[in-house]
């Protein structure tokens, strides 16, 4: 009797682990759901070479197509939520009452990570300087930070609201830090907090059309330019909407949302073969209709796009990083706007605008603090400017201090405070500095001064040679 059981436990073992082989042969295998590109089927030989690879690959195929993969996550995630309270996905928290959240907002929610002082006079004061640099050349700028889902919808957060160790945000500090220098800013976190209605996905990180209809007409009156407020258009609601989250961690039985639709919504033209607005590079036309936008985005601007391109006769909105300004030349845009999530503020402050800074003159020669060395310093090239970038030495910069550099004994620049990411660590004294070629001798070593104005006086902090390596060209 007990090998009958045996043989019994054995054979269902088996079929059971046929199935996903079998369900891939009959193309029950379609994974579609998810937002991301699969593994594609490895060639045993590439460029007329074996390709080592090969078992690795094949395994990472399998993984994306075996057959009835949605089926069995979806089954899996759903055990687990409901008897776990947790999410099969590394990247998405289970709320309360189906509300999913993005985990990499967890550090901001916590306050377990939150930016140094300096870090925020970094950000703050590199918007002030990208904004006074646009605005010389008549150029309109706007920088708006989405906040995160979380932020302002807590109430369906699970256990880990027990684990909050600061409220304080990084976004709230760098809007006071903003607001005390004077620099104008599109507050969405104000526009959207406390408002009757929900203006965020319920199982995606996004907010919906209606958040980002609040968040295009605020970001349009921070620009001071004529346009449509959608908001207060009429609308149908539909419960046609697919979460990202949903998408990712349910992939065979993603819950339905509403959506807001306005009707008529804006118009616009694509100016290119696009899948989604999640693209790169998006580009749109409006005949007839003035002015030029070059917007930096992420995701959250997928929602804002055609609201925005509404009230431009040529919009550019692209997803690179850092911020290409010479795509301004390119399009002849009169309007730049910046659009982050909360939780990129760190990597942003990582990654200053790719901008050339006015020239300028010192009155008084600065003081030589120290012939300190350059740290974690190098010449390099992005795009048709040349880079500049290193540290500072800890206990050499205060919370404020600015940083120029000179360049040969001749040219004299501010650099973009910066947060500096090593190998090791992110140092919150870095600097970054672009200039073109003709200040930089691209075949010797070239003489860099870093210099700060500190407690009202300029002092040289640091002083070495750069090359620019000759692998780098």
């Amino acid at each position: 009797m007990m090998k009958t059981w045996k043989k019994i436990y054995c054979i269902v073992f088996f079929a059971a682990a046929l199935i996903p082989l079998l369900g891939m042969a009959a193309g029950k295998n379609v994974g579609s759901a998810e937002k991301r590109r699969l593994a594609e089927f490895p060639a045993a030989v590439t460029e007329g070479k074996l390709n080592i690879d090969y078992l690795s690959q094949l395994g990472d195929y399998f993984q994306d197509h075996f057959g009835f993969r949605d089926e069995m996550i979806t089954a899996n995630s759903l055990i687990r939520s409901r008897a776990l309270l947790t999410s099969t996905v590394d990247t998405v928290i289970q709320g309360t009452d189906g509300w999913l959240y993005y985990r990499d907002s967890l550090p901001d929610y916590q306050g377990t990570e939150l930016l140094s002082d300096r870090s925020i006079f970094n950000l703050a004061h590199t918007i002030r300087m990208t904004r006074e640099i646009l605005f010389g050349r008549g150029i309109r700028f706007v920088f708006a930070a989405a906040p995160n889902k979380n932020s302002l919808y807590p109430e369906n957060m699970p256990y880990y609201d027990a684990m909050v160790i600061d409220r304080s945000r990084n976004l709230i500090r760098l809007q006071d830090k903003l607001k005390e220098m004077g620099v104008p800013y599109a507050d969405l976190d104000a526009a959207l907090r406390g408002r009757d209605e929900v203006l965020y996905h319920a199982r995606d990180s996004h907010w919906n059309n209606m958040g980002a209809a609040i968040a295009a007409d605020l970001i349009m009156q921070a620009a001071a330019l004529d346009h449509t407020d959608f908001s207060q258009e009429k609308y149908q609601v539909r419960k046609d909407f697919s979460g990202d989250m949903d998408q990712m961690v349910y992939p065979a039985a993603v819950t339905p949302e509403e959506e807001i639709r306005f009707e008529p919504g804006p118009s616009f033209d694509n100016q290119s073969e696009i899948e989604d607005y999640f693209a790169p590079r998006v580009e749109t036309v409006k005949e007839g209709h003035p002015g030029s936008l070059l917007m930096f985005r992420d995701s959250f601007a997928n929602a804002l796009i055609p609201f925005l391109s509404d009230g431009f006769g040529h919009a550019l909105y692209s997803r690179g990083i850092p911020y290409q300004m010479n795509f301004i030349e390119q399009t002849g845009a009169d309007c730049v706007i910046i659009e982050r999530a909360e939780r990129f503020l760190p990597e942003t402050a990582q990654n200053p605008p790719v901008l050339e800074t006015p020239l300028l003159f010192f009155e008084t020669e600065p003081v030589k603090d120290s012939k300190e060395e350059l740290l974690d310093a190098e010449i390099f090239r992005q795009g048709l400017l040349y880079g500049i970038k290193g540290r500072i030495p800890e206990g050499k910069l205060e919370t404020e201090d600015r940083i120029y550099i000179r360049i040969n004994g001749k040219t004299v620049h501010e650099a973009f405070p910066t947060d500096l990411k090593t190998e090791d660590a992110v140092y919150d004294t870095g600097f970054c500095l672009y200039v073109p070629e003709t200040e930089l001798d691209l075949t010797k070593g070239n003489n860099v001064e870093v210099i700060i104005f500190s407690r009202n006086e300029l002092y040289v902090v640091q002083e070495g040679s750069l090359t620019w390596e000759e692998e780098e060209r």
